[in-house]
């Protein structure tokens, strides 16, 4: 009976670790689509998270430029978003 609890126990890590892999692509896709709309974010896992998905921003700028950066990390998010359902269908 152990050895078969075992067994389950094994399975359900190697899911969370598969799980984990395909969270640290989507956040590495994330951090690259930013990039490319001209917005700096640092994955939270830089900076000791345990649960990933956590982002930090620095805002040191003035507002209008804040305005702008929301605008281009709200259109980087899109954009991986669509690519994300594309992968779905």
């Amino acid at each position: 009976m152990l050895e078969d609890s075992g067994d389950v126990e094994k399975q359900h890590l190697l899911g969370k670790t598969v799980e984990s892999e395909k969270y640290q692509e989507l956040e590495a896709l994330i951090d690259r689509t930013c990039m490319k709309h001209g917005v700096s974010i640092a994955r939270g896992s830089l900076f000791g998270t345990e649960e990933l998905g956590w982002f930090r921003l620095t805002f040191t700028i003035s507002e209008e430029e804040i305005r702008l950066g929301i605008q281009r990390l709200v259109e980087a998010l899109e954009e991986v978003r669509r690519g994300q359902q594309k992968e779905v269908l």
